[in-house]
């Protein structure tokens, strides 16, 4: 079955439906329930299209499988905790009477806390939760946050060897409403420093869509709001892989196309790294079959490297690597 094309973005207001419902899923019903009365969904919606509450979208971001809403995640700055709180407990009390005394503080000050992850289930299986999860912690170290934090539940040993795979570590154990829960943080290991660093690179292509949902979908990119000039025509997305490293992808009506030798001087191809050899086979023979042409390999190169490349859109070579 050909699998459909997976695409993280900012959130708006008319995505408070999926962001409630990845509350639930985050949190449970039950707890959804005792906290925002049998009326929850509406509740946890008005709080999602609200600009100042804790779930707002404005700190969402959302997952689409081929156009249609899949999952959510939601964080927001520790340090803004108390801020953010006031007004999510003040618009619950006010719907329902409920009151929260004594509410433990989930998160610390020195971190950007991941608070809640929720993917519908006709969409799990499918790498859509380590997607958001990385996107909003690498959204979060872009802008500068030195660590980003979560919590996991003691009896959720699954989830936490998830975080674990995605750089978080445990840091102490808490409680939150009832439950024991273990605090894990990443650490942002690209700190400034005074050293030069390369920052992205860019690529001029005809059709900006069909090469955003190229690396979405086969290497695990999440790609920004597309910028477009109307002056000029230009359009843009930038696309963040999971390491942090950024790629540009451009599109203007006054573009020269010209023809791709393989062995033209210039930058001559993208390499990823995807893990094992298993891992290089396994998505060059998916883009194989996709139809992209295999240049060579899968092989052991002479100098060491495992690798295959693959002619990808618009004539440009991608590397696989090991």
């Amino acid at each position: 079955m050909e699998k459909k094309p997976i695409t993280i973005r900012p959130a708006t207001p008319d995505d408070a439906p999926i962001i409630a419902s990845a509350l639930t899923m985050a949190l449970g019903l039950e707890t959804m329930k005792l906290y925002c009365g049998e009326n929850y969904q509406s509740v946890l919606e008005e709080l999602a299209r609200a600009e100042n509450t804790q779930y707002s979208y404005r700190n969402a971001l959302v997952a689409e499988v081929d156009g249609t809403t899949a999952g959510a995640i939601v964080g927001y700055d520790g340090a803004r905790l108390h801020e953010l709180r006031k007004p999510t407990l003040r618009l619950i009390q006010e719907r329902t009477g409920q009151t929260f005394a004594g509410v433990e503080d989930e998160t610390n000050p020195d971190e950007f806390y991941l608070d809640s992850l929720g993917v519908l289930p006709a969409y799990r299986n499918r790498g859509i939760g380590s997607r958001l999860l990385a996107a909003l912690r690498d959204k979060a170290f872009a802008e500068g946050h030195k660590r980003a934090g979560l919590l996991v539940d003691f009896e959720n040993p699954q989830a936490e060897h998830l975080y674990h795979t995605l750089g978080f570590k445990r840091i102490e154990a808490r409680n939150l409403f009832g439950h024991r829960m273990w605090h894990l943080q990443a650490e942002n290991t690209h700190q400034p420093t005074d050293r030069m660093t390369l920052d992205h690179v860019a690529l001029y292509v005809n059709d900006l869509e069909a090469t955003r949902q190229f690396f979405t979908h086969y290497f695990g990119a999440s790609a920004n709001e597309m910028y477009h000039n109307p002056r000029t025509g230009l359009k843009t997305y930038f696309l963040t892989f999971g390491n942090g490293a950024r790629l540009e992808i451009m599109s203007r009506p006054d573009m020269q196309d010209t023809p791709k030798h393989p062995m033209r001087t210039g930058f001559i191809h993208i390499s990823f790294c995807v893990g094992g050899k298993e891992q290089v086979d396994r998505l060059t023979e998916q883009l194989r079959t996709d139809g992209y042409a295999v240049l060579s390999g899968p092989r052991t190169t002479g100098d060491g490297y495992y690798e295959s490349c693959i002619e990808g859109p618009e004539g440009n070579l991608i590397e696989i690597s090991a």
